[in-house]
């Protein structure tokens, strides 16, 4: 019995872009449901695609089934159209109102319980009509968990996909970026040593400082490069006799009051 045929009860003008496909029911036998237990067979899936194409008004879908407890109902969505597909499943084609869709996109509700009258009468005609589908909620605690999650919009599933990919995508960047940074913080500080090495022993050359002076003006060159050279400028440039001093050749131990070994040898020749 399974029919192919698509009902299209939408109207001429219906945007089917905003419409998304829900699985309203399912074939199969529950015996723990509160009201006592069911089944569904493929003959109750046509009648509830039958008798929904009867009716001039669509079905709604509400919140937590307050339609049937009397409160205040707002719609949640409508079905616009009923379809079986080859699985013998049924699905509807809904519209889902603005709130409705911010609540499915935020994670807020995820899942749809529908109503089902089996021993219906019309309301015209007072003929027994068979499987119904009443309504269906927006609700956290489906009963028939069979019928899956409902989405907010047709790319929903592609959107959440493609979300992951593109997160994948920006840790892959991410990670990339970081490796480049470290390079090139690498690379600028070993170049800001080599440029300190440069200019310290350019000091040294110039005798602007000594040799003994060197690691202290390595150290402040290379944190405070600018400060280092404007040290250099106050510094005037050795004379020659205190550049001797840095002479390798320099006797150290040498001091101040020995006696001048050529000034005596040449007294001696005297």
């Amino acid at each position: 019995m399974l029919s192919s045929n698509f009902s299209f009860k939408l109207k001429a003008d219906e945007n089917t872009d905003n419409l998304v496909d829900v699985k309203l029911a399912v074939v199969g036998e529950w015996k723990g449901h509160q009201n006592g237990e069911f089944a569904l067979d493929i003959a109750d899936i046509e009648k509830m695609k039958i008798n929904y194409e009867k009716r001039a008004v669509e079905t709604v879908i509400d919140y937590e089934h307050q339609t049937l407890t009397g409160e205040i109902a707002p719609a949640a969505g409508w079905i616009k159209e009923l379809y079986i597909n080859e699985k013998n499943e049924l699905w509807g084609k809904v519209s889902w109102t603005v709130k409705a869709k911010d609540y499915i996109k935020n994670g807020e509700y995820k899942y749809l319980s529908p109503v089902y009258e089996f021993a219906g009468i019309d309301e015209k005609s007072g003929v027994y009509r068979g499987a119904t589908l009443h309504s269906a909620s927006l609700t956290n605690k489906p009963f028939l968990d069979e019928l899956g999650e409902v989405v907010a919009n047709k790319n929903n599933i592609k959107e959440k996909s493609m979300d992951k990919e593109s997160k994948q995508k920006e840790n892959e960047e991410l990670t990339a970026l970081k490796a480049k940074v470290q390079s090139l913080t690498k690379e600028n500080e070993e170049l800001k040593n080599t440029l300190a090495e440069e200019k310290v022993n350019g000091a040294i050359v110039a005798n602007k400082i000594n040799k003994e002076q060197k690691e202290w003006a390595l150290a402040y060159c290379k944190s405070d490069m600018a400060g280092f050279e404007s040290f250099l400028k106050t510094q005037k440039v050795a004379q020659k006799n205190d550049a001797l001093k840095n002479n390798i050749f320099e006797n150290k131990s040498a001091k101040a009051d020995d006696e001048d070994i050529v000034a005596m040898a040449l007294k001696s020749i005297n």
